[in-house]
């Protein structure tokens, strides 16, 4: 049935607005740099891909425009909350490279050469960010998104998206897991930093005519250079930890729903 029909076209409206939730606030294509045109031409070519698929589950159409209006919103919902669960691994990536972008001092950036209130992300945090999603791709871990869209048509068909009391609770249980990936990514660095602070501390009340704060810049930049390159293979085994279970959480989270 394609949507030659009143019924067909309502079909594929809601399938559309499903992918367009999802690819707008997706772990890939939430970028701010990526252009609006690009991401409606992905959403209309995954809803054009799947709408076989979603013309063959049993769709009770909306009786009236209300209804139909609710449907919409319970779809958009549906695309944004698959995308909230996919990327939460990418959030916690992010946050490790932050933090350690922060105590290596590149956060200084935010105070010395912000304009106008502008917030500069740490290059630390985007280095992991463009690491991790490379590697995602290279994983497959696209296919798992797309995978992760046509199983939700099948648990919960279009239009029949319901809210329930669980769902809080696995977005919440899933939210937790950001920490655990930031400290996962990020603890020993972090640790190491944290140490040679101390360390620069006592150095500074030992010996103060020596100016740490320019000492200590080039010192932590090293060290967490250094942690970088030698944790690189445990962050290679973290991202494809988080890509096997990608679909596990997102199963988990539809279940939920």
């Amino acid at each position: 049935m394609w949507p030659l029909t009143v019924g067909g076209a309502e079909l594929f409206g809601l399938l559309l607005v499903r992918c367009m939730g999802f690819y707008v606030a997706g772990p890939i294509f939430a970028q701010r740099n990526l252009p609006a045109q690009v991401k409606i031409l992905l959403g209309v070519t995954t809803a054009i891909a799947l709408f076989t698929m979603a013309s063959q589950t049993p769709v009770s159409p909306p009786a009236d425009l209300a209804g139909f209006a609710l449907a919409v919103a319970g779809e958009t919902f549906m695309g944004i909350v698959l995308a909230f669960g996919a990327s939460l691994p990418f959030v916690g990536i992010r946050l490790a490279g932050s933090l350690m972008g922060m105590q290596m001092g590149f956060g200084i950036v935010n105070v010395m050469g912000a304009r106008g209130g502008e917030q500069h992300v740490p290059i630390i945090a985007r280095f992991y960010d463009i690491l991790a999603v490379t590697l995602f791709l290279l994983l497959d871990g696209h296919h798992l998104l797309l995978q992760a869209l046509g199983t939700s048509l099948r648990l919960i068909p279009l239009g029949g998206v319901a809210f329930s009391a669980g769902l809080a609770g696995q977005l919440v249980a899933m939210a937790g897991s950001v920490f655990v990936t930031a400290m996962s990514v990020g603890g020993p660095i972090i640790a190491v930093l944290f140490l040679a602070d101390a360390a620069m501390g006592f150095v500074a009340r030992t010996v103060p005519q020596m100016n740490i704060f320019i000492v200590g810049f080039p010192i932590k930049i090293g060290l967490g250079l250094l942690g970088i390159s030698l944790t690189i293979p445990h962050f290679f085994r973290t991202v494809q930890g988080l890509t096997t279970g990608l679909e596990r959480d997102l199963l988990a989270l539809l279940s939920g729903m």
